[in-house]
């Protein structure tokens, strides 16, 4: 198994990404590609990884950090005037895959980067993309993307810990954990990105884990979850169920001892085709 990655956009786009910049982008493959940890990577792939980059994020290469930067300006409109917000990225490939789906050869990439000019208040996300090609006879073509998704605190993307799975007979997703916390409480979300009508979408959002202080009580509550892809269960919507099993404990943090005897919460979530969403079943 090969990992790689990439993010969504137009045929029209895709079509360009194959086409085009091959001469120009010759020099920035050496660049960028690297950073992958993956070597050595075909030269059509290490191609199709650098026109994405580049129609995504930009060409502004910077060989010290290794990364794209991308610059993102939004304009927003209060009372009349029009305020002006500008954020830099550090963007760049981190992992790609290579499989057989449905008799076609598809190429998975998911990219991650950080903020570079200077906001990293743990509130303020970091940005990342995924991507899904396939081969159309030497080239690479743009099925589904999401080149920009924010997620993580600190300006960095937690995306960088995210890992193809394979979800279903003839499908693969990427699914990670996306957590958070502040004043003695915690929690992570696990997620699930899948490609949906041509786009890469969040289809499953699971509470996971969670720490609950209680100061007053030098007490805490901890649920540390998995999540496990039920391969012989029939499947919905293309998609494998969801089998989430959540261990809860109760710790005395002065004395570091459990409190109470653990508990075990299991669910099953199902995929919902017509919402595109993992649900709650049992």
């Amino acid at each position: 198994m090969i990992t790689k990655r990439l993010t969504s956009l137009s045929l029209i786009i895709s079509l360009l990404l194959t086409a085009t910049s091959a001469v120009m982008l010759t020099t920035s493959a050496h660049a960028q590609i690297p950073t992958l940890p993956q070597m050595p990577i075909p030269t059509d792939i290490a191609q199709a990884i650098n026109n994405v980059m580049a129609v995504s994020y930009g060409s502004d290469y910077d060989k010290l950090r290794g990364c794209t930067l991308y610059h993102h300006k939004e304009v927003s409109n209060y009372d009349g005037k029009d305020y002006v917000s500008e954020d830099s990225y550090c963007i760049a490939p981190i992992k790609y895959q290579v499989e057989d789906v449905n008799s076609e050869t598809r190429l998975y990439l998911l990219t991650s980067g950080y903020v570079y000019d200077g906001k990293s208040g743990n509130a303020y996300p970091g940005i990342g993309g995924l991507f899904e090609l396939y081969k159309m006879g030497s080239s690479w073509v743009m099925s589904a993307s999401d080149p920009f998704i924010y997620t993580g605190g600190a300006g960095r993307s937690q995306l960088y810990d995210f890992d193809l799975s394979q979800v279903g007979d003839d499908k693969y997703a990427w699914t990670g954990k996306h957590c958070g916390g502040k004043g003695g409480q915690s929690g992570c979300l696990w997620l699930m990105y899948a490609s949906i009508d041509g786009k890469i979408k969040p289809v499953a959002e699971i509470d996971l884990d969670y720490h609950n202080e209680i100061a007053s009580k030098s007490i805490y509550h901890k649920g540390e979850g998995d999540v496990s892809h039920e391969r012989h269960k029939p499947m919905t919507g293309g998609f494998y169920p969801l089998t989430v099993t959540i261990e809860n404990t109760s710790v005395n943090y002065r004395t570091d001892k459990e409190i109470a005897p653990r508990t075990k919460d299991i669910s099953t979530y199902a995929y919902h085709p017509s919402k595109q969403q993992f649900e709650l079943v049992e």
